[in-house]
């Protein structure tokens, strides 16, 4: 197989076509990499159906690339090279291809950023353009302050984009936040709108038969029990199987 230039990494929290290190990609050079891995999927408890909508949108947007001309490689999680952690991958597929460049926008997991940053690969990072606030940015705002609030950070982010700000600078609705009267109970005759439900496409169903059988223990403590019907029924949940 002949050298690529470029391979760039694409976890599963980054499915933007906006990504910085998707920007001036050459689909006759470069490959973008996405890996489904048991180590992501399992370090904390998760809901079974939460690793069926990430697989599932991961399998999209590799999907959506193609289309796009642009050369995709992906691993699912029953692939029988996986080496089973993103670190692993990347090596796997650096060698195979003989990349000449590897391209990852900055985790949004502190924990696996670093094991990234120390698999003894060469990476070129990326800031990620689709937050408001840099990483520098943000640790000049916290310098020198004996307390991190979330509130007063909000303030900041709100002042420096304009958002949810008059003319003047001030406040839309006369405040910075609402928090008080949003505890409130609703009124009496009130009532909250049905949540928003979903027909599953197949790929949510071909990432959902697998999961449970491959890894149980991954399910989260507090998960009930999940009864199936030939024929999907609306339910009071994101995401119907």
């Amino acid at each position: 197989m002949s050298k690529i230039r470029r391979l760039c990494l694409v976890l599963g929290d980054q499915l933007s076509f906006d990504l910085a290190s998707l920007q001036g990609l050459d689909p006759e050079r470069d490959t973008v990499l996405l890996a489904e891995v048991m180590e992501e999927a399992s370090h904390v408890p998760h809901h079974p159906q939460k690793i069926a909508l990430i697989f599932s949108a991961m399998r999209h947007f590799a999907e959506a690339l193609r289309q796009r001309g642009i050369s995709v490689q992906y691993v699912t999680l029953d692939d029988p090279h996986n080496s089973g952690s993103i670190p692993g991958e990347l090596r796997r597929w650096q060698s195979h291809l003989q990349a000449q460049e590897l391209h990852l926008t900055e985790c949004g997991d502190w924990r696996l950023e670093q094991s990234l940053k120390d698999c003894g690969l060469a990476i070129q990072w990326h800031g990620d353009s689709r937050f408001l606030c840099t990483r520098s940015e943000f640790s000049a705002w916290a310098e020198g302050k004996k307390q991190l609030r979330m509130e007063f950070f909000y303030r900041e982010m709100r002042r420096k984009s304009g958002l949810l700000l008059n003319g003047d600078g001030s406040p839309v609705g006369g405040a910075w936040n609402f928090d008080a009267e949003n505890r409130k109970a609703l009124p009496k005759g009130v009532r909250a709108p049905s949540p928003m439900h979903f027909w599953p496409m197949q790929l949510p169903r071909m990432c959902w038969r697998w999961w449970p059988k491959t890894s149980p223990a991954t399910m989260a403590p507090s998960t009930p029990s999940i009864t199936r019907s030939p024929t999907p029924t609306p339910r009071p949940c994101g995401i119907t199987f």
